[in-house]
Parts: C-alpha cells; structure tokens; sequence
C-alpha cells in the first residue's frame, strides 16, 4: 500500500547551462538546435508503427502476432522456421524477447515458456511488467528460470521489492519469494528506503519485521523519510527515530564510503536528516528532528551551517527558527 508521495523531477534547458566542460557559446548552438526541432512536425504513432514494420525481421512479426493471439503453434512454426533459415538477413535471437510483454498481456503462459526454452532471455523490464499486470504464474516462471529477485536496476532502483508499494498482495508475494528488505544499491538505497518515503506504515513494519535489525542501519531511512509526503509524514518520522533508525542522527552521509562521500561533496555536499529537512524547508520536520537530538550547529559535506542551508533555499521561517537555537550572530 502506497501514499501520494511521488514527485517527478524535470529539467529545463536553463537548469542545464552548468553542464561541467561545456563552454557557454556550446550551450547557446544547442539551444538553437533545440529549438529548431522543437518547430518540427510532430511523428504520429501510425508512422512509427509503419517505420518499425519495415525494420523489423518478418520473423519477429509473426511471433509478435502469434504471442498476442496466443497461438502456440504459430510460435513453434516461427522458430522452426528461424532454425531452418542461414540467411544473413536472419533475425538474432534476442530480437524475439518482444514477445514476452504481449504473452504477459494475454496471458500466455506457454508461449513464454516455449520462447525461454528455445533460448530467449527475458530481462528485468519483463518482470517488471508482470508485476503490473499481477501476473503470478508469470514472475514464477522468470523466476523458475533464474531471475535474481533481488538484482538491483539503477542506483535509485534497488529492485522489485520496491517498484509497487500500492499492492499488498504483490509484495506479500515478493516477499515469500526471497525479495530482501535489505538489498542495496551502488548508492545504499534499499527497498525499504523507498518504502518510509511513499508506501504505507503498515508496510513499513512488514519490511522492517522482514529484514529484522539489519535493516535499521541501511538505506539512511530517516534522511529519505524527511522527504515524506503523505499526510502521515511526522507520524512515520517519529516512528523511525522511536526505533532506532540511523542511531547517530547528525552523521552525514556515506561516512562509512569515502569514495561515495567525496563525490556528493563535490556535487552538492553530504547531509544529515536535519540539512535535508532544512533544504526541504519543512520546519515541522525540523522541529522533530531538533527535538529527537539533531544539532542545530551542524554543517554539511561542504561546510554549510544550517542556517546558510536555510537562506540558501530561502525558506526565512526555518532560518528564524535555526537562528534562536544557534550561538551563530545574526545576519543583518
């Protein structure tokens, strides 16, 4: 179970006019080529269908279609037929794992089967598109067959476990099928890191029964709830530092991976729970933190005060609060 607690990051051209090595008159040519194409005529999706008709190996059509009517025999003709055929122009294997999604949509089990045993692999966008379409059998098979459940997909991914949070039964599921609570990414995101920023208490204390008390000391869970925002985000907080997560709040981040730890320095410097709730501008995020031992008079991987944390983001009622707890002189 889930709460609204998406937010999507876009980037404008004008957030980009800092991209490391490049000179300003680069940046200029390619706004303008950019803007040029935005004048173009839109592609329609008739003629991209049409495009990827004329490319694609007459072979991979028809177990396309026959995937999606779920006609077994077809399939096995295809690939009867694909054995038989020393063309060059022969279509490479992998090439039919386009299948797979519309055997999912259909629930053709044993077409899918059929393709596995004939040698085409199946990937983690596969499996992720059972989940969404709750194709049990499905995830058994790819699971039968060697998927890793839990193999990491990008350093903000790590996994499964914490794609759907808004589906009980799928993660009730995962979990009985060897998902870890505890599996981590390159950058130390774990599932149940994405979990105190967005799925339901309830399910928070499934994943942390699940992980047990290894799970406490990864995925800095309290840095990533202060980003919280279902209407029960001081509730889940408070329940966090109640329990122990990150035992030493004002650590920063990565202490414990120099190399981790002199990158975000670089970017945009290492934080504990309190800077990010100050950058946040959450001063009732602020206020727990201070009151569960946060020190006010911390500075971050780049030597920032709170305070200048604060007027840097121009949040002036956090900056208020910080200034009556510090010992720092006012700024006029």
């Amino acid at each position: 179970m889930s709460c609204d607690g998406h937010t999507s990051s876009t980037t404008s051209k004008s957030d980009n006019a800092t991209v490391p090595g490049w000179k300003h008159t680069d940046w200029e040519e390619f706004i303008a080529v950019s803007d040029e194409s935005d004048q173009l005529e839109p592609v329609t999706e008739e003629a991209c269908n049409l495009r990827r008709q004329a490319e694609t190996p007459p072979e991979v059509l028809r177990l396309e279609i026959a995937s999606k009517r779920g006609d077994l025999d077809v399939a096995k003709a295809v690939f009867l037929d694909w054995k038989k055929d020393n063309s060059p122009a022969k279509a490479r294997l992998h090439l039919f794992a386009s299948s797979f999604n519309l055997t999912i949509d259909g629930g053709h089990l044993k077409i899918a089967k059929y393709m596995i045993d004939h040698r085409v692999e199946f990937n983690e966008a596969h499996f992720q598109h059972a989940i969404d379409k709750n194709a049990y059998a499905f995830l058994e098979l790819f699971l039968e067959h060697g998927y890793d459940i839990n193999m990491t997909w990008t350093d903000w991914a790590p996994g499964p476990l914490a794609y759907k949070f808004d589906n009980d039964q799928m993660t009730r599921w995962l979990l009985n099928h060897g998902a870890s609570p505890n599996t981590e990414t390159r950058i130390g995101i774990t599932p149940i890191s994405i979990a105190v920023a967005k799925a339901s208490l309830t399910t928070i204390k499934l994943l942390l029964e699940r992980g047990g008390p290894t799970s406490l000391k990864h995925g800095r869970l309290v840095d990533n709830a202060v980003y919280r925002s279902c209407p029960d985000y001081l509730e889940v907080l408070d329940y966090l530092l109640s329990i122990g997560c990150q035992s030493d709040i004002n650590e920063l981040e990565y202490e414990d991976r120099p190399d981790l730890q002199t990158q975000q320095n670089w970017m945009i410097g290492c934080r504990n729970p309190l800077h990010h709730a100050v950058m946040e501008g959450r001063l009732d995020v602020v206020k727990l933190l201070v009151g569960w031992g946060a020190n006010p008079e911390t500075r971050d991987g780049k030597g920032r005060h709170t305070i200048a944390l604060a007027r840097l983001s121009h949040h002036d009622d956090v900056e208020e609060y910080l200034q009556d707890l510090s010992a720092l002189p006012k700024s006029s």
